[in-house]
């Protein structure tokens, strides 16, 4: 017998996603064409949503293959940017999540009112720094309460700062000592400091008394 010979392929380029060269099986069915592959299965694992990372779709409900997850993102919520990536190393497992990251944002040179370091804080180390880093040297200021919030939206900008608010205080129980007059004006009470004047409040010195009226 005689004139059959061995078909002959190339080796692509570019390997299918899941081979490489040694890879489990190869045909080659017609000559001078490209290598096909077959043999090789994607690894399938279950998702398990993680710090940073958020989940939206409806196709990585049980095991499937990373090609099938999608609808994973960072979570920009908590303020974590990026391109979020799954891979499934190995079947059976987890999917393994990776791209995102906390975003960094700086605080402003002076703090707003009502806002303040804290005392063990290094006052100059003002950023690039995580939400979480940054609430550690924030605390509201005297005179006000509440618990601070920072939102770190745009990556490298400034904090956005709220959470902390001015005490209020109830002018009708308010007895003040000699030497001071208090006007309540048309105050509501309770009512800050800070808004005294914008409803004729004011407090002032008695007659033989001298020193600024507050309003």
């Amino acid at each position: 017998l005689s004139g059959c010979v061995v078909s002959k392929c190339r080796i692509p380029p570019v390997f299918p996603e899941g081979y490489y060269l040694s890879g489990p099986a190869l045909n080659c069915s017609t000559t001078g064409d490209y290598f096909n592959f077959t043999g090789c299965l994607a690894n399938q694992c279950t998702l398990s949503v993680g710090l940073g990372y958020s989940y939206s779709g409806t196709g990585c409900t049980g095991s499937v293959a990373a090609t099938s997850c999608g609808g994973v993102s960072c979570d920009t919520a908590s303020y974590y940017g990026g391109v979020a990536k799954v891979s499934c190393p190995v079947d059976g497992g987890t999917f393994s999540l990776s791209g995102c990251s906390a975003n960094k944002c700086y605080l402003t040179a002076r703090m707003m009112t009502g806002y303040e370091w804290v005392p063990s804080a290094n006052a100059l180390h003002r950023g690039p720094l995580t939400v979480a880093t940054a609430l550690r040297i924030v605390q509201c200021a005297a005179g006000y309460y509440g618990t601070p919030q920072l939102t770190c939206t745009l990556p490298w900008g400034f904090f956005g700062i709220m959470g902390c608010h001015e005490n209020r205080c109830d002018l009708s129980l308010a007895v003040p000592p000699a030497g001071y007059i208090l006007s309540s004006g048309s105050c509501v009470s309770p009512v800050a400091m800070s808004q005294l004047g914008s409803c004729g409040g004011s407090v002032g010195c008695a007659a033989g008394f001298t020193g600024p009226t507050l309003a």
